[in-house]
C-alpha cells in the first residue's frame, strides 16, 4: 500500500488513523474493482469463444457479465468520487468567477451526497423487494444485485469523505 495513489498520513493520534483507514478501504474498493473486471473480461471471453468456436454458448455467460457490470460500474463511482475523476464539463469553470466556481463544485459535492444516501436507502428497499425473485440464468436471487446499491452508496460517501479530508472541496 505504499503507493502515490494512496497518500500516507501526515497527522497525528486519531486524525491518522481516519485517513488510513480510508486509504485502506479505498485500496479495497480499488482491488474488488480489479477482480470484478478480471473475471467479467474473462467471462465474457469465455462465451463468445464458446459461441462461436463451439457452437456451445453458455446460459450463464450473459447473466454472470451483467452482475459483475452493475457491481464494477456501481462501484467503481465511489473511486472517482475521491479523486475528482468524474466525467464532467471543465470549460465552464474557465468563463465564472472563482467564487463562482467554488459554489459549484460544492453543489455538486451536494448532489453526490444525495445520490449516495438514495442509493442506500432506495437499495435497502429494492434488496428486500427483490429477495424473492431470481436471476434465472444465474439461479441467484435478485437481491445479491439489488445489494450493489446499498454498498456502493456506501462506499460514494466513505470516498467523498476522504475526498474533503484530503482538502479536496
Amino acid at each position: 500500500m505504499e503507493n502515490s495513489n494512496y497518500p500516507q498520513a501526515d497527522l497525528t493520534g486519531g486524525q491518522a488513523v481516519i485517513d488510513k483507514l480510508l486509504n485502506w478501504l479505498y485500496f479495497i474498493i480499488e482491488s474488488v474493482c480489479k477482480l470484478l473486471l478480471f473475471v467479467m473480461v474473462s467471462v465474457i471471453a469465455y462465451t463468445v469463444f464458446m459461441r462461436y468456436a463451439l457452437n456451445d454458448t453458455p446460459t450463464w455467460g450473459e447473466g454472470l457479465s451483467t452482475f459483475l457490470m452493475v457491481w464494477l460500474a456501481l462501484l467503481g463511482s465511489s473511486l472517482a468520487v475521491r479523486d475528482g475523476r468524474h466525467i464532467r464539463m471543465t470549460v465552464i469553470e474557465y468563463f465564472i468567477p472563482e467564487k463562482a466556481a467554488k459554489i459549484l463544485h460544492m453543489t455538486l459535492h451536494l448532489l453526490i451526497l444525495l445520490v449516495g444516501i438514495v442509493w442506500i436507502a432506495d437499495g435497502l428497499m429494492l434488496y428486500d423487494l427483490f429477495s424473492m425473485s431470481i436471476i434465472g440464468a444465474l439461479g441467484i436471487s435478485s437481491k445479491w444485485q439489488a445489494l450493489a446499491l446499498p454498498v456502493s452508496g456506501t462506499a460514494l460517501l466513505i470516498m467523498l469523505i476522504a475526498r474533503f479530508r484530503r482538502g479536496k472541496w
